[in-house]
């Protein structure tokens, strides 16, 4: 009796990243995103940190969230196609800043910022897991990721903004 058929390998090549390290980082961010949403306008407000208005915090969630699972998805079905495992790097890189601002943030204030569990229990494994398993040469990792996480604040800021989230300055 013979082997039945498939399209492709049944696991991930050597190098690749499977596709539930993919996976696994697309449902942390998005738990952690439920999470930010639910608590970091009220926190930020009682921090006296800034005014964030929780419908634009949402919209620019949900369009930071949907470019975010967007570059994962691409990297999860172009596993060797080297430009996309460098956006999902430069993705894992501003992930990975954010775990740091929601320490710093905790740290700053000395109050749970909220963000700071699902990025330390959720983020921070899947990307580490991510970034180990992408078919990059070290070094590309790291550029890619430090350019992630030099442009973690500014998506952010230019996020919140458009979304109308936060106001502008007088």
């Amino acid at each position: 009796m013979s082997a039945p058929a498939h399209d492709g390998p049944t696991c991930a090549p050597p190098g690749a990243a499977p596709g539930l390290a993919y996976t696994l980082t697309a449902l942390a961010f998005l738990a952690h995103n439920v999470e930010e949403l639910l608590g970091l306008p009220d926190w930020a407000g009682a921090q006296a940190i800034v005014e964030i208005h929780r419908p634009g915090f949402a919209n620019a969630l949900a369009w930071v969230t949907l470019m975010a699972l967007a570059i994962l998805l691409i990297g999860r079905t172009m596993q060797f196609a080297i430009p996309a495992q460098r956006l999902v790097a430069v993705l894992a890189g501003a992930l990975a800043f954010n775990v740091a601002t929601h320490v710093l943030g905790s740290l700053a204030t000395m109050s749970y910022m909220p963000g700071l569990g699902t990025a330390f229990a959720l983020i921070l494994p899947s990307v580490a897991w991510l970034m180990a398993r992408l078919p990059l040469a070290r070094r590309e990792k790291l550029i890619a990721g430090l350019a992630g996480a030099l442009a973690m604040p500014l998506v952010a800021f230019a996020a919140l903004r458009l979304a109308g989230a936060i106001a502008a300055t007088p």
